[in-house]
């Protein structure tokens, strides 16, 4: 096999796509409830070591923040868009796509606010900057 090889390329990329994936949805599943879960809880749930999850994520925070964005996009809402009954009527998919964000809202709501407080609010113990809100780590002067 050479390193071109779809089969062996794939492989690789697969297995990193399905351990992250298993560390994004235990984080998912222990915030569920609206408790900030650790990062030991998440690697024991997600069946990884801690370092599995820092090779992946370079906080706590990083990694809540993409499970409440991916949580917030969950399949329902694909599953509505990829209907193929609606694939010639826009204005059918914006219905079903509004008729599916109203009937999940009570679970997406409290994962929008938790998204909202980790990327404004000051996580404890830092001082907090004088200039405005947090950012994330691509803040430009």
């Amino acid at each position: 096999m050479t390193s071109d090889d779809p089969v062996r390329r794939g492989g690789r990329e697969a297995q990193r796509r399905r351990t992250r994936k298993a560390i994004v949805d235990a984080a998912v599943r222990l915030s569920a409830g609206g408790a900030t879960p650790s990062i030991d809880e998440i690697a024991a749930a997600a069946d990884v070591s801690r370092r599995t999850v820092y090779a992946y994520f370079p906080s706590l925070d990083h990694l809540l923040i993409d499970a409440t964005a991916g949580a917030l996009n969950e399949p329902p809402v694909e599953e509505a868009l990829n209907d193929p009954a609606l694939a010639g009527d826009p204005a059918g998919r914006v219905d079903a796509l509004i008729r599916t964000l109203l009937k999940y809202s009570s679970q997406s709501l409290p994962l929008g606010r938790r998204l909202i407080r980790l990327t404004v609010d000051q996580p404890a113990g830092e001082t907090p900057e004088p200039t405005g809100p947090r950012r994330g780590p691509r803040r430009i002067q």
